[in-house]
């Protein structure tokens, strides 16, 4: 049946010539290849003549039709079949001149002629030299004979769009074209907006977060014609897109209708990410509380740096004394101090414009870091580091003697001595050393007994070496298991032993000389961010005391102008939102929350509802997470409502060209809502 109608309009042709030539001219008579002994002849070595020569060649000599080769165009043979592609051969170059132009990946193209005992053969594509070649053989009668009507030249276009998907072979004429109105494809966004069926003008389109044709205008379709002199126009009216198309010869119209139709409920995809869609995370911190440090980090870095944050790690002896029973706390049953003595503030700043330039006028170590937290509005954040700067042993001993031994007494005492007088949530135990001694299951057991504390800073594990077994990277997976939440792990620098070897691959060995690692600079720690955002991670980098340039630094201490290289690396990453510069608790309650969380996002009557809910404490566990979201696709706006309050949010294109919205939404029982604003 495929074959059928080139043979009926060949036959037909060949009857109205054999009609014509029977009043007045005679006919040729039909061509017999197997008895005349037809030449193939080429005439260039391009890979689609040799192909086509050799698929001919092939198949033909299967059928018992034999044939010889020739290159020559000259060749003097009596009976020639000469074979014309698309790559400039004279009768192909009017098809896709004329006719296939842009959309040659959906109209194809091939023609037989006879002329002066010649076989002429052109073919536009791969498609149509099967076919013409099928056509050939479909020809050959019973007795060996194949009709080719003379002086005929037919052109035959096809579907290829058709002939590919099914082998279907529906053909049409040259004038045929002249009429085309049927649209190849519509997309939106580089997605298909409808599948179009052949013959069909009516259809349907929901489940896409369409209501009402209202805001439909804006968005741009991508409409193929078969052909390339084909228009259209678009209207929108009530809950229906009309296309109409018209022909090549401005007359022939036909009118697509898509009636709008909205699926009332449907998930749509979602997953939780870094905040506000950042790719890797970084966390600061400074042990030992410092106070030259925090006045550097409070008047030089953040009036400069907006993304700036750090968390300080206070041993809280520093601030006040415990009062002695003999060599005991004075504490009551329950592990609460009972009384203390504020320390003298004596830290007179010599950084220009620090407000610490008199100790005087902030006579206690209170006072002074009361004003710290004030002067930074938020980007300072004071956690604990015991009491004592003890480090923590195997097991607490209730009776144990002050100031080892008593785990309980070292956590409590922190952490009421932050919030009492400093106004610190302290969730986060910065552990001095490094490392603790008791398992993370009875440390987990006693943070919990008074629900202080959420997770432990460790620097144990290996730096992100090439074969690290236990790079130093946090990541949330880290966070579904209780042992990796107390062992979250930071890279402590100082201002040369953090350096990254020469090929960037990792940190300098022991062996490098103190020249090489200063040499390497702050290079190690930007790469360390570098690889947070590169992994997805969260890197954490710990300093100790900052000291000006002119100072011999030793131990962990770094020098002022490291720290503001790496912020002018980090601001900008921030900027961009490549990378989130989180406080310490803020983040590790994030990865908490997230490592727990579940996620169900799906539109209902035309408004994107959230259910975000985790595992945690919600007292305590009170960060809002991002949730990228996709959002319908003709929405030209959203707003978020979360917690009694309302958001602007701001819509993106994605890879494949979905729409989504970063939504910042903290796991709890209520739906959050995003709608379009207007």
């Amino acid at each position: 049946m495929k074959h059928l109608r080139p043979v009926i309009l060949i036959l037909a042709v060949a009857s109205l010539l054999v009609c014509i030539f029977s009043c007045g001219s005679k006919p040729k008579p039909p061509i017999d290849l197997v008895s005349e002994g037809y030449t193939l002849v080429y005439n260039g070595t391009s890979s689609d003549d040799v192909r086509f020569k050799t698929l001919l060649s092939s198949k033909l000599s299967r059928e018992g039709i034999n044939i010889s080769s020739a290159k020559d165009t000259d060749a003097s043979s009596e009976h020639e079949i000469l074979l014309t592609n698309v790559s400039g051969r004279e009768l192909a170059s009017t098809i896709k001149g004329s006719y296939l132009s842009n959309v040659s990946e959906y109209i194809g193209a091939y023609a037989m002629r006879v002329s002066d005992g010649k076989l002429y053969l052109s073919a536009s594509c791969v498609e149509a030299e099967e076919i013409i070649i099928d056509q050939l053989l479909s020809y050959k009668s019973g007795a060996g004979e194949l009709s080719v009507p003379g002086d005929l030249d037919v052109f035959v276009y096809f579907d290829l769009a058709e002939y590919r998907e099914s082998g279907a072979i529906e053909t049409f004429k040259a004038a045929d074209l002249m009429k085309m109105t049927d649209l190849v494809s519509i997309t939106a966004g580089g997605e298909p907006f409808i599948e179009l069926e052949k013959g069909k003008y009516n259809y349907d389109f929901g489940a896409s977060g369409i209501t009402d044709s209202s805001s439909f205008e804006g968005i741009e379709l991508d409409i193929k014609t078969f052909h390339p002199e084909m228009s259209y126009s678009l209207s929108v009216t009530q809950n229906r897109i009309t296309i109409l198309v018209t022909a090549r010869n401005g007359s022939t119209q036909k009118e697509y209708q898509i009636d709008l139709k909205q699926a009332s409920e449907y998930d749509v995809p979602s997953e939780i990410v870094h905040r506000d869609g950042a790719k890797g995370v970084l966390t600061l911190t400074s042990d030992d509380a410092d106070p030259r440090t925090a006045d550097f980090f409070a008047t030089e870095i953040v009036p400069k740096y907006s993304s700036f944050k750090v968390t300080i790690a206070m041993p809280t002896r520093d601030v006040a004394e415990l009062e002695l029973r003999g060599d005991m706390w004075l504490m009551d049953d329950d592990g609460k101090y009972i009384g203390l003595t504020y320390l003298k503030n004596s830290y007179n700043s010599s950084i220009p414009g620090s407000v610490f330039q008199k100790a005087s006028s902030y006579p206690t170590m209170i006072d002074f870091w009361k004003k710290i937290l004030d002067v930074s509005g938020g980007a300072i954040e004071i956690a604990s580091h015991s009491h004592t700067h003890a480090n923590c042993g195997t097991s607490d001993e209730a009776n144990g003697k002050f100031p080892h031994g008593n785990v309980i007494k070292e956590l409590h005492a922190s952490a009421q001595i932050l919030q009492d007088l400093l106004g610190q949530d302290t969730p986060v135990f910065v552990c001095p050393g490094g490392t603790i001694g008791m398992s993370s299951d009875y440390f987990n057991q006693l943070v919990q007994s008074d629900n202080t504390y959420i997770g432990m800073r460790k620097t144990s594990g290996d730096p992100p070496l090439p074969n690290a077994t236990s790079p130093k990277l946090n990541t949330v997976n880290k966070f579904k298991t209780q042992s990796e939440r107390y062992n979250i792990g930071t890279i402590l620098v100082n201002s040369y032993t953090a350096a990254f070897n020469s090929n960037k691959t990792g940190f300098l060995p022991d062996t490098a000389s103190r020249a090489q690692r200063l040499n390497a600079g702050v290079g190690a720690w930007t790469n360390y961010v570098d690889l947070a955002i590169k992994n997805g991670g969260w890197a954490s980098i710990g300093f100790h005391s900052i000291v000006p340039d002119n100072t011999n630094a030793s131990g962990y201490s770094v020098y002022d102008s490291q720290v503001i290289a790496l912020m002018d690396y980090v601001q900008p990453l921030v900027d961009s939102g490549e990378l989130w510069l989180g406080s310490f608790a803020e983040v590790t309650k994030y990865y908490f929350e997230w490592s727990s969380a579940e996620l169900s996002t799906k539109v209902v009557n035309n408004t994107v509802e959230i259910r975000l809910t985790d595992g945690e404490e919600d007292e305590r566990f009170d960060v809002p997470l991002t949730v990228k979201v996709t959002i319908p696709y003709l929405w030209e706006s959203a707003s978020l409502s979360t917690g009694g309050v309302t958001t602007e949010l701001e819509i993106h294109t994605d890879t494949d060209g979905t729409h989504f919205v970063y939504a910042n939404v903290v796991p709890g029982d209520s739906v959050s809502t995003i709608t379009p604003a207007n």
